[in-house]
């Protein structure tokens, strides 16, 4: 007879759907692990009809499985499904198992490749596909084996949270906060009566269905309010009845009656009324001053008025103080809740301790679990002693403590769960602010999870009471997320986004906060967006002269792709922004309208009747950038332009510190110069041109009283003019005398005027683009460069960045045909390979562009080892310049990188590759 066991280990078998070998060795595998009796396993077979898209199922059966097998050969590509899976189970740290099949005359996978590195994990390759079945069931069998034996010998880490005596026991301090004249009298036992509640706060991170039975009604009430506010619940006016009895059996009658109407105020904010709520409290307030309630009690009262009048004096675009703000400051004393204020103090204690803890302990130390548990108990408290007073303040508050709680214990220990929850509850927590630095943290949760759970995060805004916040919420968490929904989902999203705009343009007095943020919103998302719904409601701004607004979405209109628009919608938008040219006193208004005026008519040749009216109308704006983008492109007008820049830079140093007098400027004429000569035809005039640049560049370069910032952009416009005038093979005699003056004067290379006011270039950077142009000028010195890069690792992150982009020119500059002979390369691989992982992603994205263009050089192999970890990265940034980068090698390692890119959940990561890969499989 066999055994059977409640609780089952569950296991994922991941392998390629659709193949009938490997359907039937899944069936197979299946059988024999669940004749075990302890064992459960998912099969993609098992799967059955749902409003899930397959993906989703399937993620999810993975996150709830114990353990992940994965069957993988290299006969073909890695199928989409499968690298999802593995994606996935990384991210969420499931135990994974691997078995490798490997056709010995083909390459072994991306996927058997990373784990050969240092953090790999185990794997096994069999000599017959057929061997899956045994395999499989052999390396399951023994790691259950292998865990109990651990287990039996004490070698395993301890559970995960660690539970402390206090959590079980009463509180030493009293829960009395006021004397029983007055119904004040918190017993300690009330605590207890909350177990559902209880339950709830103790399973959160788990998500869990609770199956504990409540004690009363009031703790049902706490319960279902509790899913409300987080978004798991929706409210209903039917079921949302305060139990009196209850609260009569804590309280005395003068403290209930106005706890239920503090009660009733919270429902008509439910209910969207926010005036009939103030009004509600207003006379709760009465009463409780009549009733001779304690102070803080009283206070409490107003400061929940007081929070209502904000918002509805906000909405509506009005400042200053309310009237419950008020009688507030006739108060002598400091506010506070004397019972919440002391919970909620043990609560961000045992958050410190937690995170003091893990930063002292020494690497020998070896942690019992950790402290959550004990830091959402005192969170519950919080919530039950204000549900019991009907705090409306302090049970939104709860979710700010979830989401500080959450965002601390996962910095500390990188755990997924939490990560998600720090992101769930920061939204919840309406702190818009810090969704960005949350978001950042979670890119990889966001990068690899189910688009059930993505779309999840956006729906928690519904849960927001207030429907100007809440859109708000939706349109930054569009902002964030717009290209990580599926396409079934976006469409909704989608449509929702301009239902908002719409309502907002309907009014007469549009919310103004929501204009910016319309603005990042649909800037961020472009590119998945309708472009002809877009600049339709830019018109209704512009026809409504909303003016505030203008400028926010002139900088949308900056990105548009005009053949996306209608004829007519587009010449509408050209005959507003002519008129605009015409009215200087409008025109001033705005910052963005010259991007406008440039993007516009850059994107559109028949726009060039605008020329005569910008040099007509706008005189400064032609002279200074207009005339200069939109000219007619010719080797003899960019000569003409060259020519100009040299004058700028002439004049500039020869005033430059003279009476001791510094001026910082918005330009960057040695930028302008190499920015005209990338897309230019012009073969450099050696005698005339090529001469007068190299004679500045030495009077820049040995000026004393120049300002670092200009050497070094001096520097790095010399380096890439070595390389333009090596690739037109101008002789090296032309560079003799500029080479003779530079090394004879090196102490005038090195003196500059650091200004620090307005520039953060400093002697380290100069140093370093120093090294660089002597190396190019024939004297390379190994061990200068060695020095810099040991000082590179105190450097502060704006020197760091520096230095990664005069690599990064340097590199443009030099042969990476020929790295045998050259001493520096190894030395800028090192500095690389060392800066891909930095926290800053501006440092990371220079690092992968010169990463990238080692691939020409004798490092491939290691630039694609490296470049396999670094698309495992979470921002989709990164891996979209990785994209463009490697577009143009087109061998086995790349495909593999494709492959891995193509099951990202970013839209523009799975579009991009998915088109390069196609073009390869198209001209192979």
């Amino acid at each position: 007879m066999p055994i059977t066991f409640e609780e089952k280990i569950k296991v994922f078998i991941s392998s390629k759907c659709g193949f009938e070998r490997y359907d039937l060795i899944r069936v197979a595998l299946k059988q024999l692990l669940e004749d075990t009796g302890m064992i459960q396993t998912y099969i993609f077979e098992e799967s059955s009809a749902a409003s899930l898209p397959t993906q989703d199922e399937y993620l999810n059966k993975l996150e709830d499985s114990h353990v992940v097998l994965f069957l993988i050969d290299n006969e073909s590509s890695i199928t989409e499904g499968v690298m999802k899976e593995w994606k996935y189970s990384k991210e969420i740290q499931r135990k994974a198992l691997y078995l490798f099949y490997n056709n010995p005359d083909k390459p072994i996978t991306s996927i058997q490749e990373e784990l050969t590195g240092p953090h790999g994990a185990k794997f096994r390759v069999v000599p017959n596909i057929k061997d899956f079945i045994r395999e499989g069931y052999q390396v399951v069998i023994a790691d259950v084996l292998n865990i109990y034996i651990n287990y039996c010998k004490n070698r395993l880490n301890a559970p995960q949270h660690r539970t402390s005596n206090e959590f079980d026991q009463q509180d030493n301090f009293a829960l009395s906060i006021g004397d029983e004249k007055q119904g004040l009298l918190f017993a300690k036992s009330t605590i207890n009566q909350f177990p559902l509640t209880l339950s709830y706060f103790k399973e959160m991170e788990n998500e869990k269905d609770i199956h504990v039975e409540h004690t009363t009604q009031l703790d049902l009430f706490a319960y279902k309010f509790a899913l409300i506010i987080h978004g798991t619940g929706a409210y209903n006016v039917s079921n949302f009845k305060v139990p009196e009895d209850d609260l009569m059996e804590m309280h005395s009658e003068e403290l209930v009656k106005v706890v239920l109407m503090r009660w009733d105020a919270i429902q008509m904010v439910f209910e969207k009324k926010l005036d009939e709520a103030i009004l509600r409290l207003e006379e709760a307030y009465t009463n409780a001053c009549l009733a001779q309630l304690p102070y803080w009690f009283i206070d409490d009262i107003l400061i929940d008025k007081r929070n209502l009048e904000v918002k509805v004096l906000e909405f509506s675009n009005m400042f200053g103080e309310v009237n419950a703000q008020k009688e507030i400051h006739k108060r002598s004393h400091m506010l506070h809740f004397p019972l919440i204020d002391r919970i909620e103090g043990e609560t961000y204690r045992k958050i410190l301790k937690e995170i003091y803890e893990i930063n002292t302990q020494s690497p020998h130390t070896r942690r019992i679990g950790t402290g959550l548990e004990g830091v959402l108990n005192q969170i519950f408290r919080t919530y039950i002693v204000a549900v019991c007073y009907g705090s409306f303040t302090h049970m939104m508050g709860i979710n700010d403590l979830l989401y500080k709680m959450f965002y601390n214990f996962s910095t500390v220990y990188d755990h997924y769960p939490w990560k998600y929850l720090s992101f769930k509850f920061c939204i919840l927590n309406e702190d818009i602010k810090s969704l960005d630095k949350v978001y950042r943290r979670s890119h990889g949760i966001i990068s690899s999870c189910s688009y059930e759970r993505i779309k999840e995060l956006y729906n928690l805004a519904d849960a927001i009471p207030y429907t100007l916040e809440s859109h708000l919420l939706k349109v930054k968490l569009v902002e964030l997320l717009g290209y990580y929904f599926s396409d079934e989902d976006f469409i909704d999203i989608h449509n929702e986004l301009f239902t908002i705009i719409d309502k907002w343009l309907s009014v007469e007095n549009p919310y103004i906060n929501l204009s910016s943020y319309l603005s990042s919103c649909l800037k961020a998302v472009i590119q998945r967006v309708d472009h002809q719904l877009v600049v339709t409601k830019a018109l209704v701004v512009f026809n409504k002269e909303h003016y505030r607004f203008f400028d926010d979405f002139f900088s949308i209109l900056i990105d548009i792709d005009w053949s996306k628009v209608k004829p007519e919608t587009y010449k509408e938008v050209v005959g507003l922004v002519t008129d605009i040219i015409k009215k200087p006193g409008l025109r001033e208004r705005y910052t963005n309208i010259e991007n406008l005026v440039l993007s516009m008519r850059l994107k559109n040749k028949q726009l060039q009747e605008w020329d005569d009216l910008v040099r007509e109308n706008w005189a400064t704006f032609y002279k200074n950038q207009y005339e200069l983008e939109t000219a007619e492109r010719s080797p003899f007008n960019d000569e003409i332009y060259l020519f100009s820049s040299l004058s700028e830079i002439k004049d500039r140093n020869e005033h430059q510190g003279y009476n001791g007098r510094y001026a910082s400027f918005a330009n960057q004429p040695f930028k302008t110069m190499r920015n005209i000569m990338l897309n230019s035809e012009l073969r450099i005039d050696a005698d005339s041109l090529l001469t007068e640049m190299l004679s500045l560049s030495v009077k820049v370069l040995l000026n004393p009283k120049q300002t670092t910032e200009e050497k070094v952009e001096c520097i790095q416009f010399v380096l890439y003019l070595g390389g333009l005038c090596s690739k037109q093979q101008i002789s090296d005699a032309y560079w003799i005398s500029f080479k003779a003056e530079i090394l004879k004067n090196n102490d005038l290379l090195y003196s500059s005027f650091a200004d620090e006011l307005f520039n953060q270039m400093t002697e380290f950077t100069l140093r370093t683009n120093v090294v660089f142009l002597k190396e190019m000028l024939g004297e390379s010195n190994s061990e200068e460069l060695f020095e810099i890069v040991s000082m590179h690792y105190s450097a502060s992150t704006y020197d760091i960045y520096q230095l990664l982009v005069v690599i990064d020119k340097y590199l443009e500059y030099c042969n990476l045909s020929n790295t045998k002979n050259n001493s520096y390369l190894p030395i800028i691989l090192q500095v690389i390979l060392s800066q891909i992982n930095d926290k800053n992603l501006e440092i990371k994205l220079i690092a992968t562009k010169c990463l990238i263009k080692l691939l020409s050089s004798d490092y491939t192999h290691v630039v694609y080892k490296s470049l396999f970890y670094l698309v495992n990265d979470a921002d989709f940034r990164l891996k979209l310049w990785v994209i463009k980068g490697i577009n143009d090698n087109n061998n086995i390692d790349l495909i593999k990188l494709l492959e891995i890119m193509v099951a990202d959940n970013n839209y523009l990561v799975r579009r991009a590759s998915r088109e390069v890969l196609d073009s390869f499989v198209h001209l192979t």
